[in-house]
């Protein structure tokens, strides 16, 4: 994997031009809004909600926000009428349909083993904290010490060890906690495009949980755009932080 380029007006312009129905792909936190201390207090900013509308307007509704957070909460929190995708491509809300992929019952059962035991680690570590999802559970660590979440780290391994069905991913200063053959955003972009015929994504995001969906465009020849500074990435494109991406879309949709 090579440095990925930086992803300039021109650039962009020149990729449009050359591929006439462009799905685009969104995270959330990190990617189009900065983060923030806790998933909670995130705000989406009015002038993002009229862009990502005119950028749905323009593209015929090929617009999608695929992100780890519950469809509950992405409805809540970007209300527009645009594709939301919550736990990674477990839930789907897409025009006047809303489906959810079931939980297999034995990967359910190891969720209700582990939830207590997640609350127990978490609150042996000040500032750490759960963020349960129903389809997955993430485990903070952003406002430990390197040792403290490295510590954490070590006890969730132990704690996951457990149970069978169950994997462990790095995210954002957090672990994710999903089930081992469940959704991924490149499955979600998948299912998406599925019904597309000559849709072409492409995918901006920024954390480890969106490269599946940059391996799955890249099947597609589609645009791939990493936001932020971490590498390594399977992205051909850079931005440096979700302000230049606001300003594309706003430059884009004006």
């Amino acid at each position: 994997m090579s440095e990925p380029n930086a992803l300039t007006w021109e650039v962009l312009s020149d990729w449009l031009s050359r591929h006439p129905r462009p799905y685009w792909f969104f995270d959330l936190d990190g990617t189009l809004i900065d983060l923030a201390s806790r998933p909670d207090a995130v705000s989406v900013s009015p002038d993002l909600i009229a862009s990502l509308e005119r950028l749905q307007a323009r593209f015929d509704g090929r617009v999608a926000i695929v992100s780890g957070r519950s469809l509950a909460d992405l409805e809540s929190r970007v209300p527009v009428p645009i594709t939301r995708v919550g736990n990674h491509g477990a839930e789907f809300r897409q025009g006047g349909a809303r489906w959810v992929l079931p939980l297999d019952r034995r990967v359910q059962d190891a969720f209700d083993r582990l939830r207590p035991h997640l609350r127990a680690l978490a609150s042996q570590y000040p500032g750490a904290f759960l963020e349960d999802k129903g389809p997955t559970i993430s485990f903070h660590v952003r406002h430990l010490r390197p040792s403290e979440a490295n510590s954490a780290r070590h006890a969730l391994q132990r704690l996951m060890a457990r149970e069978a069905g169950l994997v462990m991913r790095p995210a954002q200063a957090c672990w994710e906690i999903r089930p081992e053959h469940g959704p991924d955003k490149g499955l979600a972009l998948e299912t998406l495009l599925g019904a597309g015929g000559d849709d072409e994504p492409i995918v901006f995001g920024d954390d480890v949980t969106d490269e599946d969906a940059f391996r799955a465009a890249a099947r597609h020849h589609g645009l791939t755009v990493v936001v932020g500074p971490r590498r390594p990435t399977q992205a051909g494109y850079r931005l440096d932080r979700p302000s230049d991406l606001r300003d594309l879309l706003h430059r884009l949709t004006s």
